[in-house]
Parts: C-alpha cells; sequence; structure tokens
C-alpha cells in the first residue's frame, strides 16, 4: 500500500504525465514493480495512460475521491447520460458548463439531430449575463461579489442583453425563485436558451445544465415552465451522483 501511494504521488505532481522510468526512478522501485502497480491502479481508474510514450496521469477516479466529483473533466463525464435524455426529451441541444470567473465555459455538448441546428459551444467562454447558464451562477453569488460584477461595463451582444443592474437584480430573483432562467436572443439574436444549477454536496453551484435551439423553434409556446421544470428534476439526479461521491 505504501508503495502504490508513492506510486500515485509523482503521478499526482506531474500534470503533464510521467513515463514510468521516471515512477521508478523517483520513487527507486523495480521498473516490473511499478509496472504492475500501474496495472492495478489503472484497471481502478486511479491513473490512465496517454500519449505514445505512454505517460501515466490522474484518472478519473483519482479526480472523484480528490475532487467530490466537480473538476470539469469528471462533471463532463458524469453528465453525459443526462445531456442524451434532454436532448431525447426535448429535440434540441444540451450543455454541460463551469463557471469560470466572469464567465460562463461549455464544457460537454451533446447535439440533437435536426436538419437546423446550433453551432456546438464546447471550448467556449461567455460572459455570464449573456447566456442561461451564467445567469444561474450569478443568482448563487454573495451581494458584494454580484455587484461588482454589475459595475462592470458590461457588454451588450444583442438589442436583448439586459445590462441594466437594477433589471438584472430583479430578474436573478426571480431566476432563484424558479430554479431555472430562460434567455430569449440574448447572446444570439437566433438563439433561445434554459439553463439549471448541478450542486456539489455543499449546496454550491458547480455547473449547469441548459438546452438551446434556435429561437423561432424553442421554445414552443406555453412550455417555458414545463422545460423548466424538466431539467431542474435531471439537475437534482445529477447532483444527487455527485453526492454520492462525498467522503
Amino acid at each position: 500500500m505504501t508503495r502504490a501511494f508513492a506510486v500515485l504521488r509523482v503521478v499526482v505532481a506531474s500534470p503533464n504525465g510521467a513515463s514510468l522510468a521516471r515512477i521508478a526512478r523517483v520513487t527507486r522501485l523495480p521498473k516490473s514493480s511499478v509496472s504492475r502497480m500501474l496495472d492495478t491502479l489503472q484497471h481502478l481508474d486511479m491513473v490512465e495512460q496517454v500519449g505514445k510514450r505512454g505517460q501515466y496521469r490522474v484518472g478519473h477516479g483519482l479526480e472523484l475521491l480528490a475532487g467530490g466529483g466537480t473538476s470539469p473533466q469528471v462533471l463532463a463525464q458524469l453528465s453525459r447520460p443526462h445531456l442524451q435524455s434532454l436532448v431525447s426529451h426535448l429535440g434540441e441541444d444540451a450543455t454541460l458548463s463551469v463557471p469560470e470567473g466572469d464567465n460562463t465555459l461549455y464544457v460537454s455538448q451533446v447535439t440533437a439531430e435536426r436538419t437546423v441546428q446550433v453551432q456546438d459551444w464546447t471550448g467556449f467562454a461567455l460572459p455570464h449575463h449573456t447566456v442561461a447558464p451564467g445567469l444561474v451562477f450569478l443568482s448563487t453569488w454573495e451581494p458584494e461579489r454580484l455587484g461588482r460584477y454589475m459595475q462592470q461595463d458590461l457588454v451588450r451582444r444583442t438589442p436583448q442583453t439586459l445590462v441594466e443592474p437594477v433589471a438584472m437584480m430583479a430578474r436573478l430573483e426571480m431566476v432563484r425563485r424558479d430554479g431555472y432562467a430562460w434567455t430569449h436572443r440574448e447572446y444570439s439574436d437566433d438563439i433561445n436558451g434554459v439553463a439549471v444549477p448541478v450542486c456539489n454536496p455543499h449546496g454550491q453551484a458547480v455547473a449547469s445544465l441548459s438546452v438551446h435551439g434556435p429561437s423561432y423553434r424553442f421554445p414552443a409556446r406555453g412550455t417555458e415552465a414545463r422545460i423548466g421544470r424538466l431539467l431542474c428534476d435531471i439537475a437534482s439526479q445529477l447532483t444527487a451522483e455527485l453526492a454520492g461521491f462525498s467522503f
């Protein structure tokens, strides 16, 4: 057990990956022993082997243990079935995003099979106030932090982008009340979206599930509340899964 932890310490300390030779050199263990331990750790998903040279790095299983399941990579992995479920129910693209400073970073997307599609937003970082997931994150901030954000020169992406502080505060209060946020042509003139928070075991919003589609067809008239509740239900399932990884 002590030797296995020694191997893990080297891997954790090597964000770009560590070779078998380096791990053996640092731990002063025989390469054959290190190789067997790495095979076992890889089977347990504690490490993974990547790259042409077979570098070892931290696996998803260890990320779950260390971070309570809240790293973007783990969240993307856990959320995949839920995103697919949303696409199946609603026929529009579903995404998972995380807060990154004053921006919303999209880390995963499942795209619906439709003739007219919205682009894949994976990897895009957009100002919080312009997209539904960002409004969800802003709604969870304490007043001082939210006030600093609102004092900035907020970008107005479209004529519908809300940037006035008083109106924004009233809107965020509605998001807190409803549990979900809608945006209508606020980042792009032809996109509407809805989002809900995903919380860690401490009740903090660490991610957001969202669905977006062309404004001419999404949402259908009179379905906003029903869609919002559906997202809340699915986000609750993902939140419960994250709670299962707390220690």
